[in-house]
């Protein structure tokens, strides 16, 4: 009921919120795909390894890319406990709605007219 209410109240909040969880999803895949190609290029004997400039660029790429996850990660943090707090607001509200609700839907066990 929760979601609902804010739906209707605060469209911009779900719409971060969607947004945030899709950024987390990429960010977190982008880590994934940098450690494959890691494992990928160390799959070689110890000689090829030490010479193998590929390797060193993705280290490096890779560093680069954890940074910026990193950073991007604790971005989302924050915002999504914005988030968290905004809608807490509007718990109240969807309380009472559930409760009207039951109460709507046990009305025909009173009498049949509801």
């Amino acid at each position: 009921m929760l979601a609902l209410v804010v739906l209707n109240e605060r469209k911009d909040l779900d719409d971060t919120y969607n947004e945030n969880s899709k950024e987390a999803f990429e960010s977190i895949k982008s880590l994934k795909d940098v450690e494959k190609a890691i494992l990928s290029q160390l799959e070689g004997t110890v000689d090829e390894l030490l010479g193998n400039e590929s390797l060193i660029l993705t280290l490096s790429e890779s560093k680069n890319t954890a940074e910026f996850v990193a950073a991007r990660l604790r971005n989302i943090s924050q915002t999504s406990a914005f988030i968290s707090k905004s809608r807490d607001a509007y718990a109240p509200v969807a309380y009472r709605a559930a409760v009207l609700f039951f109460a709507i839907q046990d009305l025909p066990k009173v009498n049949r007219m509801y």
